[in-house]
Order: C-alpha cells, then sequence, then structure tokens
C-alpha cells in the first residue's frame, strides 16, 4: 500500500473539477493505493474486466463504481496522480462495487503492477475471530516478534461508534414521545373546548333520528380524517426537514423507509380516534332533552 494523490482526470487540474459533493473527499487529501494483477477475493465488476495475470504494459487503475460516477469518469478515462512526489498517469479499466460495510480491507483505487512495486510501501491485512482470546494472543504473538508491525482493534472503534449511535436513537426516540405527548395534551385543550359545540350537535343529531351508534362511527370518521391530514402534513414536512439537514449539511444520502411511514401514518390517527371516543363517549350517551333545556336556560 502506498499513499497519493490525485492531481489530474484527463489533463484537467482538480481544482478545476465538478464533481458530485459526495465524492469530493476523494481528492481533497492524500488516498491509499494499492496494486495487483490478480482480481482481488469477492471482487464484483460493474464494467469492463480485470487485466491479464500476465499484463506488463501502461498503468491501469481500477476504482469504485460509484466514486467513478459522482467524478463523471469512464472506462477509457485517465487520472494522473502524484505518490512520493512522482506523477503517475493511469488508465480506467474497469470499475467495481465496494461495500465498505463488511469490514474488509477496501482500496478506490487498484492499479496494476508496474515500477510502484518497488517503491517503500506498506504491508496491511485484517484479521477475523469469533474467540476474542485467540484473536488477542494471535495479535500478541505477531506484535511481540516483529515489533515494527502495529495492530488497530476495529472491534472497540466499533463498539464506539455503535454506542453513540445508540445513544443519538434514545435521544431521538424520546424527543419522538414528547412530541406525541405533547401532541395528546393540546388535542385534550381542543376537545375541552369543542366539548359544549360537540354536546348540542349530538343533541341534533338524535332529535332527527340517528343511533348513538351511527352518531359514534361518524365521529369516528372525522376523527380519523383529521389525524390523518394532521399525520400527512407532519410526515411530508419531517421528511423534507431530514433530506435538507442530510444531503445539504451532513453530505449523507437521504433514505426513505417507506414501511414505517406507512405504519406512522395509521398509528397517529387511530390514536387521535380512540382518545378522542373516550374523552367525548359520555357526549354520545346524554339525552338531547335536557341539553336543549339547559341550552335554552
Amino acid at each position: 500500500m502506498l499513499r497519493g494523490r490525485i492531481t489530474e482526470i484527463n489533463d484537467i487540474k482538480v481544482e478545476k473539477l465538478k464533481v458530485n459533493k459526495e465524492v469530493e473527499w476523494v481528492l481533497k487529501r492524500d488516498r491509499a493505493f494499492s496494486w495487483t494483477n490478480e482480481r482481488p477475493k469477492n471482487s464484483k465488476l460493474i464494467s469492463g474486466e480485470w487485466w491479464k495475470k500476465d499484463y506488463n504494459g501502461p498503468l491501469l487503475v481500477s476504482m469504485g463504481d460509484k466514486i467513478a460516477k459522482g467524478m463523471n469518469v469512464k472506462i477509457g478515462d485517465n487520472i494522473r496522480f502524484n505518490i512520493l512526489g512522482r506523477n503517475f498517469e493511469a488508465t480506467i479499466f474497469n470499475t467495481r462495487e465496494i461495500i465498505w460495510e463488511n469490514m474488509n480491507i477496501n482500496f478506490i483505487f487498484v492499479l496494476s503492477e508496474s515500477s510502484l512495486t518497488n517503491a517503500p510501501h506498506t504491508w496491511i491485512a485484517s484479521t477475523t475471530s469469533e474467540n476474542k482470546e485467540i484473536n488477542n494472543n494471535f495479535v500478541e504473538k505477531v506484535v511481540t516478534k516483529f515489533s515494527n508491525i502495529s495492530s488497530i482493534s476495529i472491534e472497540e472503534s466499533y463498539k464506539a461508534i455503535k454506542s453513540i449511535l445508540n445513544l443519538l436513537i434514545i435521544i431521538i426516540n424520546s424527543i419522538a414521545l414528547i412530541t406525541l405527548l405533547s401532541g395528546v395534551i393540546v388535542l385534550t385543550g381542543i376537545l375541552d373546548v369543542s366539548k359544549k359545540d360537540k354536546l348540542y350537535e349530538i343533541a341534533i343529531f338524535k332529535i332527527l333520528g340517528a343511533s348513538p351508534k351511527k352518531i359514534s362511527l361518524l365521529w369516528l370518521y372525522e376523527y380519523f380524517i383529521i389525524g390523518l391530514m394532521a399525520s400527512l402534513i407532519s410526515l411530508l414536512i419531517g421528511c423534507l426537514v431530514s433530506f435538507i439537514l442530510l444531503y445539504f449539511v451532513f453530505n449523507v444520502d437521504f433514505y426513505v423507509n417507506y414501511l414505517t411511514l406507512i405504519i406512522l401514518s395509521f398509528i397517529v390517527p387511530t390514536v387521535v380516534t380512540v382518545f378522542s371516543f373516550f374523552k367525548m363517549i359520555k357526549l354520545v350517551l346524554s339525552k338531547p332533552l335536557q341539553v336543549l333545556r339547559a341550552h335554552n336556560h
């Protein structure tokens, strides 16, 4: 492995290139490079093919497919790298899928074998083990025998990131719960304010011949529609705000879980409907004559 920087793409300086915001980080700092004439294990090519094992021609490069699309480059385009103070120009020969989540060693750029193999470079490797004790013993033996080898535990970093994410999830869920409770309190106030008007409305319906069952169903439909409209408006505003924050502030892909949205769209109006029904059930059972007499007085 060596580290270097992209200086030009198709004879255009990186400072003048227009690339997708999601891949700007590739051009801003030094990147890690590797080289091989053998196709990496479990590597899935998206476009092009791998060069031959005995290839010994002009420098070729394989790069991540998403990175290539974000940089608006394709097979046959040229990329100039500055590695150890020397410029190397490589032609894109293929693009491949890179899955960072599998925790394997991945390189954005993999070069064909060339004079770079004689340059001072670093070897890296990864190990996995379900038994933590065996893994620790192995690392200890390697580090003891080869003093210039450094060991980095990905597990500890993973646990730290996971704990932070779990804390964020708890905070977000707590805020959502507080918001929901605030909505219930506001709903209670609205129902109390409209209680008197609803009482007269029910009395009129009963005088006109409506049964308590029909009045209840009418009421349930009314509050369900109100809750559904409120839910949809809230989801639209929430998705819009989330998109703006993720895409323009954090430069992260926006992903929508449609199943969750559908479930929430019906949970909220259902809660509103049930709550309002229990709040107003006494009004449905009230006698219209008493209500009208009280109103006249």
